[in-house]
């Protein structure tokens, strides 16, 4: 009898480490349940605002999309509005935008933000803008003045846009062709014609995005440059529609002194001195030349009050804190409008 005792104690004792290895091998498979319901938890909390983010972002776009469609609509509608009083139902806000557009004057921040369309969107003249092609060298040396390019490198920067935009591969002193390490190591040649957008600048020896844009000096750390882009375009016959010019864009006006402009500025909001108003602009150069005192030949052979038939429309469009920005062309011909170039991305 005892030496059964024995063995059935001792069969217990062999059950032991069976037991605890389940019991193991149970807390395993729980942690391992539980590792993945949380993989599986966090993965879908990942997904959900990937899909919101996407969500939002197709809305931003939407909303700048319609933007442009508004710009369209409103350049399409200023030559059949009554400039004595709005159309019934008509916002006044969008009434006086016509309104400055009906006098060629650009119309900046115009806003809708209800009923799930948000957006900004600016209309301005093309012709407000330098065409950069029809620069003289004194033109560019005021932009790179105005920029903030250190002097002994403008040219060598006007040399190689020549070079860039001429037909030929002579070298200018100072420019590059394509033999020119600079194009070499980055694989394309100059175009050797005039350049069709002004982002194309960036592609041209010196003309870094910092100099388009603004940023810091690739010539000197310390400092920032303006970017120029904003001052340009590709379009036009090169003189400068006044009533619609910004203030640093007159400052690129070889003859035009910071007190000029000024005055430029102060007699384009007309006699009540508010923006957005019946009174603002200029009628024509008599009435430019009668309210600012500027009679140099230098500056006006730069200026037009022709009006344009080409703008350039900027939208922003958001969903919360998503933006998406669109850029564009547009023409205007006996009330109707083309878009003739566009691009667009995020902000």
């Amino acid at each position: 009898m005892k030496t059964l005792a024995s063995r059935s104690s001792a069969a217990k004792g062999l059950s032991r480490p069976r037991g605890g290895s389940a019991l193991i091998l149970v807390l395993w498979m729980t942690l391992l349940l539980s590792v993945l319901v949380a993989s599986l938890t966090f993965d879908m909390q990942v997904e959900a605002i990937m899909t919101s983010l996407r969500r939002k972002r197709v809305r931003a776009e939407l909303n700048a999309h319609s933007a442009v469609a508004f710009a369209c609509w409103m350049l399409a509608r200023r030559d059949r509005i009554s400039p004595e009083m709005p159309p019934e139902g008509m916002d006044a806000d969008i009434y006086t935008a016509i309104r400055q557009l009906q006098r060629n004057l650009p119309v900046r921040s115009v806003r809708r933000d209800t009923d799930g369309v948000h957006f900004s969107l600016t209309i301005e003249p093309e012709n407000a803008r330098r065409n950069v092609h029809a620069l003289a060298m004194e033109d560019w040396y005021q932009i790179f003045y105005r920029a903030g390019v250190p002097e002994e490198h403008w040219d060598e920067l006007i040399a190689c846009f020549l070079d860039w935009t001429d037909a030929d591969d002579e070298h200018r002193l100072l420019g590059a062709e394509k033999d020119d390490p600079f194009y070499q190591e980055r694989g394309y040649t100059p175009r050797n014609a005039p350049v069709e957008t002004v982002a194309e600048l960036a592609l041209i020896k010196g003309f870094c995005p910092e100099l388009l844009y603004g940023g810091p000096s690739p010539w000197n750390p310390d400092e920032s440059l303006i970017g120029i882009a904003n001052w340009l375009t590709v379009r036009g016959d090169g003189r400068v529609f006044v009533p619609a010019a910004s203030r640093e864009m007159l400052l690129t006006i070889p003859g035009l002194s910071e007190s000029d402009v000024e005055t430029i500025l102060d007699a384009s909001l007309g006699p009540d001195g508010l923006p957005n108003t019946e009174d603002d602009g200029f009628t024509d150069a008599v009435e430019f030349a009668a309210k600012t005192g500027i009679v140099s030949p230098t500056v006006w052979q730069r200026l037009t009050f022709d009006a344009s038939t080409e703008y350039r429309m900027t939208a922003l469009g958001w969903s919360d804190r998503q933006t998406y920005r669109v850029q564009a062309l547009l023409r205007t011909k006996g009330g109707r409008v083309d878009i003739v170039a566009w691009t667009e991305g995020g902000r």
